[in-house]
C-alpha cells in the first residue's frame, strides 16, 4: 500500500489508499500527542469547562482541564466568571489542589505568590526583602505576572473556554443548526444533581471513537458523548 508522510520532520506515514486504517502510532506517539495539545486543545477551538450553577457564590471555584492543561474556573466578588490556567506564574506549581471549593484569593503553596479571583498577582512573599536585603526590583511589574487567562463564553449556563483570541464566537463556531438545538433544549436554569466520573488510561481519541462505534455504544454513552463533543481529553 502506498503511504504518505505527514510531516517532513518525522518518519511517520499514513496509508494513502484507505483512510479507515488508522496506524496504531497515532495513539502512542508523544510528538503527535504534543501537537494535538497545541493545535487542537490550545488552538482556535471551544472547550467545555463547567456549568455556571456549579459556582453560584463569589469565591466558588472548580478545577477542570483543556486537554492536559489544568484550568480553574471561579466566580469573583462581582459575580463575574473567570477561567485561568491552574499554574503559578512563578514556577508553574498548581494553585488549586481540591476539585472545588470557595476562596477569597488564590495562593501558591510553593513560594506563596497570591492572586485575586481574576488572576491578577497581588502579593509576593518577601517582595520588599528582609531587613533591607533582597526583594523585588523596581522593574518587576505585578501586572505582567498574573495567571494565564482563558477566554470564556457563557452559553445557556455552559461555560466554554478557549486559549486562542482567533476563535470565532461560540455561536458562529458551532453553527446555527447546533446552536438552535442548544437553545431549544436548555430553556431553564441548570441544576447539578450529582457527579459520576470514569477515568480511562488511554489516549483521548480512543474514547471519542468508541462512542461512534455502534448505536448501542452511543446509547450507553450519550451523556459522556455530550461532554466529549465539547471537550475531549486525553
Amino acid at each position: 500500500m502506498d503511504t504518505v508522510q505527514t510531516d517532513p520532520g518525522t518518519d511517520f506515514v499514513w496509508p494513502s489508499e484507505d483512510v479507515s486504517q488508522i496506524p496504531f502510532r497515532v495513539y502512542t506517539d508523544q510528538d503527535l500527542y504534543d501537537r494535538e495539545q497545541k493545535m487542537l486543545f490550545q488552538g482556535p477551538t471551544w472547550n467545555f469547562l463547567c456549568i455556571d450553577c456549579e459556582i453560584p457564590e463569589p469565591g466558588d471555584y472548580k478545577m477542570t482541564y483543556i486537554g492536559d492543561a489544568p484550568i480553574v474556573v471561579v466566580r469573583d466578588e462581582n459575580g463575574d466568571i473567570n477561567a485561568m490556567v491552574n499554574r503559578c506564574a512563578h514556577k508553574g506549581s498548581l494553585i488549586c489542589y481540591k476539585p472545588r471549593g470557595n476562596v477569597k484569593e488564590f495562593a501558591c503553596i510553593y513560594h506563596n505568590w497570591t492572586y485575586n479571583l481574576r488572576g491578577k498577582l497581588t502579593g509576593v512573599a518577601f517582595g520588599k526583602g528582609v531587613r533591607g536585603q533582597g526583594g523585588l526590583t523596581e522593574e518587576f511589574k505585578h501586572d505582567e505576572h498574573g495567571l494565564e487567562r482563558i477566554r470564556i463564553e457563557n452559553v445557556r449556563g455552559f461555560i466554554m473556554g478557549t486559549f486562542s483570541d482567533e476563535t470565532p464566537p461560540f455561536a458562529e463556531y458551532i453553527g446555527q443548526e447546533l446552536m438552535d438545538n442548544i437553545d431549544r433544549v436548555f430553556i431553564k436554569p441548570l441544576k447539578v444533581l450529582g457527579y459520576h466520573s470514569q477515568i480511562f488510561p488511554n489516549n483521548w481519541k480512543l474514547y471519542v471513537e468508541n462512542n461512534k462505534d455502534s448505536p448501542i455504544t452511543r446509547a450507553c454513552c450519550m451523556c459522556s458523548t455530550t461532554r466529549l463533543a465539547l471537550s475531549a481529553r486525553r
